[in-house]
Parts: C-alpha cells; structure tokens; sequence
C-alpha cells in the first residue's frame, strides 16, 4: 500500500460525488433522531456543485488520497473572511474544514492526518488566521479524531 496525496482533478469528480454520498450515509445513520436525512433535490452531486461554488467565490481546495488509483480519502475546505466590513471585529482570515472522509478499510492508518496537514498548509498559503470545523455530535469516531 502506497498511499499518493494531491491536489482535486476533474477527472475526480465521479469518486468525490460516492465519497461524500457515504459520509452524508453515514452521518444520516447515526442520527438518533432520525432528522437527518438524504433529499433528492441535494444530494452528493448537488452538495459537491455548491462546495465548488464557494470554493471559486472565496478561495478553497480539495486534497485526494489514492492508493493504487483509487480515491481512499478527501478533503474539503474553503476560506472565509469576516469582519473586514465590520469595525465591531477585528478582521480574520478563517479556514474551514467543509468535509474530511476516510474510507473505513484506510482508518487508523494517518490518512486522515496527511490529508488535515494538506489543507493546513493550503490555509496558511492563504494568510488564514484560524481553521474550524464542525462535526455532528454523535459521530463519536471524528470526534476521538479531532
């Protein structure tokens, strides 16, 4: 196993569309609840056209891991910046992590990392201030990861 990381191609797109089609599956599985659920006007497709868009309106990046020329990891993020047209705040430059996916057969095995330190470096390129992220309270998993 030699696992590549690089920078999104569009030839990727149909790999990153199944990738978050299973994080949004599993996400909605773990919802005790059950609120949570897959809508056919947004679904991975439509989920990955609005993250572009963003990504195009205020700077962003997707990292893939690949082993053997499969997709086993991504990484989402984009870069806001507030405050700048607020006196109240000090100006920020924020990065955000929008999604990070692991394929469960490549867990435990620093995937995860490689793909963080990526972006990491992506948002400092980027003169951010802060990086966030938001995780769903009962995905137990992420949040041991984090």
């Amino acid at each position: 196993m030699s696992i590549v990381y690089r920078e999104y191609r569009e030839s990727d797109r149909k790999e990153l569309v199944h990738c978050i089609g299973q994080l949004q599956e599993y996400v909605a599985n773990l919802d005790p609840l059950h609120r949570i659920r897959r809508l056919k006007d947004f679904d991975a497709d439509t989920y990955i056209t609005r993250s572009f868009e963003q990504m195009q309106e205020h700077g962003g990046a997707v990292f893939i891991a690949e082993d053997e020329g499969k997709m086993v990891g991504c990484i989402l993020g984009v870069v806001h910046r507030t405050g700048h047209e607020n006196i109240e705040r000090y100006p920020s430059t924020n990065g955000k992590i929008n999604e990070l996916i692991v394929l469960p057969e490549y867990r435990g095995q620093r995937v995860g990392n490689e793909l963080i330190q990526r972006m990491e470096q992506y948002f400092l390129s980027k003169n951010c201030d802060v990086v966030t992220l938001e995780c769903f309270a009962p995905n137990e998993d992420a949040y041991r990861f984090y």
